[in-house]
């Protein structure tokens, strides 16, 4: 939804393409399937990240890797999705980012990302209120 929000309706073989893969995705669920392998959940995160870019907003990761999803149960891949989902959602609705990077590392038997964006952040007063 966002890529088409940013960039306009694709050509007709494109959009079908990507209708369809959503609809194997929603299928796949729906029938509780094996999840993606390493592979394919790489290409999904990027895919996911890229749908955010647009002429105005450059996203970049680091450490996107086969090796880095290696000892990620299936369910925690699903549940890192939508956290990252919801973190771009919020970066487009909120901070006015022009660049956004996530960065992953395996540190141990933990993954470790970050986010950073150059948006406007919380103001200073909220972040005085949380202490």
């Amino acid at each position: 939804m966002s890529e088409v929000e940013h960039k306009g309706l694709p050509e007709k073989n494109v959009l079908l393409y990507k209708l369809n893969l959503v609809y194997n995705q929603s299928r796949d669920i729906s029938y509780d399937q094996q999840q993606k392998n390493n592979q394919d959940f790489q290409q999904s995160v990027s895919e996911l990240l890229e749908s955010f870019a647009s002429d105005t907003i450059r996203v970049a990761s680091v450490g996107n890797s086969q090796e880095v999803w290696e000892k990620l149960t299936p369910v925690a891949r699903e549940e890192l999705s939508i956290i990252i989902e919801e973190l771009m959602t919020n970066m487009k609705k909120h901070s006015s980012a022009s660049n956004v990077v996530l960065k992953f590392m395996q540190k141990k038997n933990e993954l470790e990302v970050q986010y950073i964006d150059d948006g406007i952040g919380l103001p200073l007063e909220r972040l005085m209120a949380m202490d």
